[in-house]
């Protein structure tokens, strides 16, 4: 019997430690988007490179990585452009 509630148990904690694990990389992941949605491409990428590093094969974290570079780079070229059209 008691072995019966412990296998259950250690059951259920291996099944919740699951949940937790895939969860809080869904959460990374959607925490980098967010970051990027706000302009805060630094921040993004620092976290996007955390994420490669723990799981490289994840070829999502590439892609998030490249658009946020290139939304970067596009948002410094645009706001220099506006800049020099205002001045003159």
């Amino acid at each position: 019997m008691r072995r019966s509630i412990f296998t259950k148990g250690l059951f259920l904690a291996g099944f919740l430690a699951g949940l937790f694990i895939s969860n809080s990389q869904a959460q990374d992941l959607a925490g980098a988007l967010l970051l990027t949605k706000s302009e805060q491409y630094d921040n993004a990428g620092a976290m996007l490179q955390q994420l490669i590093q723990k799981e490289p094969s994840n070829a999502k974290y590439y892609y998030y990585l490249g658009e946020n570079y290139l939304l970067d780079y596009f948002a410094d070229t645009i706001s220099n452009s506006f800049t020099l059209a205002t001045n003159t």
